[in-house]
């Protein structure tokens, strides 16, 4: 299934029209786009260890000798980097969606957008003006668009300056805006003309209010329920956006029953979402999935080689990270034709894509080696639907219960203050099993 997925997404067509608009000032040469792709996936999937393994595995495909494909590497454009994830996301989520496994919606009628930024791990010292610095060496910095009801990355921005300000980067994010949408953020994308913007798009947002902002209370202070850990408020505020501009929008007032680790009792939203499409309650609970997207940032760097150290250079390390976010969307693709046939409670719930990724690693080299070229040449000549149809019969037939989350039962709780073997480095474990006496010191 995952050959299938990637075979069909990483259309060698597709790749060269994608560079055909958004290579920069790149040229092509002996070494073709789709092979870079090629080379680099199965690097961040981890069916090859390093680029230099990759490359040697695909040499006559190159065509090229290594020292090439790494030139290539570090003048690849953030532009496309961008390009990729966007265009391959909008194929992935069409497949997601005519297959019938998108998740139940957070807000029917409006597609939700969770937007973080992630600064790229620090790289090896390889480069030459980098190798006497103490300092670890930071390659770029990216902003990342992702929809939750699909469990998909949809878009990057990226910066070769790592000290670039994620909200430098919210005027290219503007672009992906539509009419409808609701965008979720931090604190962080709290900015004035930010908001005001979405709202002149006719799309709406809930974002945590920054103690910079300044907003004049407009009407008096609400109950508007309780949930087990909270009791919400709301009311009404005004701010002075650009050019004077005054625009009115609702904060909830989230009362924690516990404080945060940051020991904040209230988190103050701010959100111009209707009343009649998500009460107090309902905007807390959007703001709550702002995790997702950190869930789905552990996952990536858990699961695949996003971050590659080896790769000094800031464009092959924003490169290496886009095609993690697509190699992602591969894996939402597959989550997705599950939900369509196991249902999306129980695999939502249930399904661990560690023991996926873990599944397809270990199998994929073998099953390349078994099946034939022929085999991956027909399927590549199927129909859409026939692709889809083909896809789902392989779903039905995955053991759910061969990847199921494990679980951890919380630990029993110890005695508050150890007071025993204080004075002593260690003890014997088999001794204190037994209840017999320690060896003296």
């Amino acid at each position: 299934m995952t050959q299938m997925v990637m075979q069909r997404l990483l259309d060698p067509t597709i790749l060269d029209e994608i560079f055909a608009k958004h290579r920069g000032s790149q040229y092509e040469h002996e070494l073709l786009f789709p092979v870079l792709v090629e080379l680099m996936v199965a690097v961040v999937f981890g069916f090859s260890p390093s680029v230099h393994k990759s490359w040697s595995k695909r040499k006559e495909q190159a065509g090229v000798a290594v020292s090439a494909v790494y030139q290539k590497l570090k003048n690849v454009s953030p532009g496309l980097c961008t390009a990729l994830v966007e265009q391959m996301a909008q194929r992935a989520s069409s497949w997601i969606a005519s297959m019938g496994g998108t998740r139940p919606a957070l807000l029917p009628g409006h597609r939700v957008c969770v937007l973080d930024g992630n600064h790229l791990a620090a790289t090896e010292r390889r480069i030459k003006p980098l190798r006497d610095s103490a300092a670890g060496p930071l390659p770029a910095v990216a902003v990342v668009a992702y929809n939750p009801d699909l469990d998909l990355p949809i878009h990057l921005v990226g910066d070769l300056d790592a000290y670039t300000q994620e909200r430098a980067l919210l005027g290219t994010v503007l672009t992906w805006v539509k009419a409808g949408d609701c965008w979720i953020g931090d604190r962080l994308y709290c900015v004035r003309w930010w908001l005001q913007d979405l709202a002149d798009k006719n799309a709406f947002f809930v974002v945590r209010q920054h103690g910079n902002l300044t907003v004049q209370v407009v009407s008096e202070r609400k109950p508007r329920g309780k949930s087990k850990d909270a009791t919400f408020f709301e009311e009404d505020v005004e701010v002075v956006g650009e050019e004077g501009r005054k625009f009115r929008m609702r904060r909830i007032i989230v009362v924690l029953k516990d404080p945060t680790k940051h020991d904040e009792r209230e988190i103050l939203l701010l959100t111009n979402l209707p009343t009649d499409v998500a009460d107090a309650a309902k905007v807390a609970l959007l703001y709550r999935k702002r995790w997702s997207i950190e869930g789905a940032f552990h996952r990536i760097e858990a699961l695949l080689q996003s971050e590659l150290a080896p790769l000094g250079y800031p464009a092959a390390g924003l490169f290496g990270f886009s095609l993690a976010l697509v190699a992602y969307q591969v894996l939402a693709v597959l989550e997705g034709v599950l939900r369509a046939e196991h249902g999306a409670a129980k695999v939502d719930e249930e399904l661990s894509m560690h023991s996926m990724v873990e599944e397809i690693v270990s199998v994929w080299g073998g099953m390349m080696v078994l099946m034939p070229t022929e085999v991956w040449e027909e399927y590549g000549r199927l129909s859409q639907p026939e692709w889809e149809r083909e896809l789902r019969r392989l779903g039905k037939r995955v053991d759910l219960s061969a990847h199921k989350k494990s679980k951890r039962k919380d630990k029993p709780a110890g005695p508050k203050a150890k007071k025993r073997f204080t004075k002593r480095p260690h003890i014997s474990t088999y001794r204190a099993l037994h209840g017999l006496p320690q060896e003296s010191e």
